[in-house]
């Protein structure tokens, strides 16, 4: 089996998660408990095996509680990306029959457009404060005791919507395998890519993108399901990553070739100023590389740059 819950009961005070610049972070055996009262929240509600849940939220401190509570009873997850037009956002949670949404705060001014277009939406949570007509998730997991175990757990699949060549975004419904959480059938792929990178439960993974792409959810969910701690940035700022590299000794991490870009376009003294000598692997995807921008890549960061080949509809 290969699960946090797994993880959590050999090593509990692990890091599991840090977000931002170190302002929250979270133990495996935190985001076990989390994920667990969630769950029972969300079952509770009426979200059955086979529904959808789907996520308004940033690289937000509750992200992966709420993924991980959907992978424990075999549920779709569908992250949403916050910049799209409160219009299309509400028709990916329609789109998607989503049963519940969780939102962040931050989005309440839209709301109330997004929920007239959802018209299946049954539950509503907010996250860092409050949004008219939806409940804190807080409040709905408060009556839900620590120690309640989980029985019955479903391995979870992800629902991404991708942008597609025409019209409207299109949900990309992987299937779900009904199988117990963590089957290691049903996660063979997720876990396989650390694998293939040779990435272990000691390693520190940096994710500088936003969490509703394919890849930067995959590869963190990774991380997590082989015990190893992931550094999640909010938004990427090429100087931060630095800093946060040398602060946690980062061994792996995922770029994008904008990336490589805007840390190329720092000052010389700024680069110079960071000590990357933990950074093994910086692997790149999600669109074709420039060969001088490579070039250049392999000449400050040497043979961890790895390219890769993937799509959220594959």
């Amino acid at each position: 089996m290969t699960t946090i819950s797994i993880v959590a009961e050999r090593h509990p005070d692990r890091t599991a998660l840090v977000y931002g610049r170190g302002e929250h972070r979270e133990s495996y055996g935190t985001l076990e408990l989390r994920s667990r009262r969630i769950a029972h929240a969300l079952r509770r509600a009426g979200v059955a095996p086979g529904d959808c849940v789907a996520v308004w939220l940033a690289n937000d401190d509750e992200f992966f509680d709420v993924f991980w509570a959907c992978h424990r009873i075999g549920v779709h997850f569908t992250p949403i990306n916050w910049h799209l037009h409160p219009d299309e956002i509400a028709y990916i949670v329609d789109n998607s029959e989503a049963k519940a949404l969780v939102a962040h705060a931050r989005f309440a001014g839209d709301a109330e457009r997004v929920l007239a277009g959802a018209r299946g939406l049954e539950r509503r949570y907010a996250v860092g404060g409050d949004i008219p007509g939806f409940i804190r998730l807080d409040d709905a997991v408060a009556n839900v005791p620590e120690d309640l175990g989980l029985d019955a757990q479903l391995e979870g699949a992800v629902m991404l919507y991708s942008s597609g060549t025409t019209g409207r975004p299109k949900g990309v419904r992987r299937p779900l395998t009904g199988k117990p959480a963590g089957d290691p059938a049903s996660v063979l792929a997720i876990v396989g890519l650390c694998a293939l990178f040779q990435i272990t439960e000691n390693d520190r993974y940096l994710t500088p993108a936003p969490l509703y792409h394919a890849a930067p959810l995959i590869f963190t969910q990774a991380q997590m399901r082989i015990g190893a701690t992931s550094v999640v940035m909010r938004r990427f700022d090429p100087e931060e990553a630095l800093r946060l590299i040398e602060e946690y000794r980062i061994t792996a991490s995922q770029w994008v070739p904008t990336h490589f870009r805007r840390l190329l376009q720092l000052p010389e003294e700024v680069r110079r100023r960071y000590d990357l000598s933990s950074l093994r692997l910086a692997i790149h995807a999600a669109a074709p590389c420039p060969i001088p921008l490579k070039k250049a890549m392999i000449d400050w960061w040497g043979d961890a740059i790895v390219e890769y080949y993937g799509g959220t509809e594959g």
